[in-house]
């Protein structure tokens, strides 16, 4: 228990990353709503790993949540405008192009951090358990 990660939700993070990225170019869907869709199914299967796990607590599974609904959802706005600002705008890239760099940033991102309060919420709920 001495990851500073949890892995599951590491993998299960890239490949939706990657897998909104691949939709990106194939469907021509404004990209919130994409990536609300995709979050939704996410979360689904990461409530599903926690039913499976009999010693991490409700509380800190509703800590985990609400933690990582916030940076999934209301950092993404504000990071990516500053990252439109700052880094994009030197360079004549399409759209597309940009929105996928975007999503392929934010998605890795929160995926690290989401997996890291993860893990670190799950050691604290066992050892908190009797």
């Amino acid at each position: 228990m001495d990851k500073k990660i949890d892995k599951f939700l590491f993998i299960l993070g890239m490949i939706f990353t990657f897998l909104t990225a691949i939709l990106q170019i194939f469907i021509n869907i404004h990209l919130y709503n994409l990536k609300k869709y995709i979050y939704l199914a996410f979360y689904f299967i990461i409530f599903i790993y926690w039913l499976k796990d009999k010693n991490f607590k409700f509380k800190y599974f509703l800590i985990y949540t609400l933690i990582s609904f916030y940076f999934n959802f209301s950092l993404t706005t504000p990071f990516s405008v500053v990252f439109t600002r700052t880094f994009l705008e030197f360079f004549s890239i399409s759209d597309l192009s940009r929105n996928i760099l975007l999503t392929l940033v934010i998605g890795t991102t929160n995926t690290f951090i989401t997996s890291f309060i993860y893990q670190f919420l799950k050691i604290k709920s066992h050892s908190n358990n009797p």
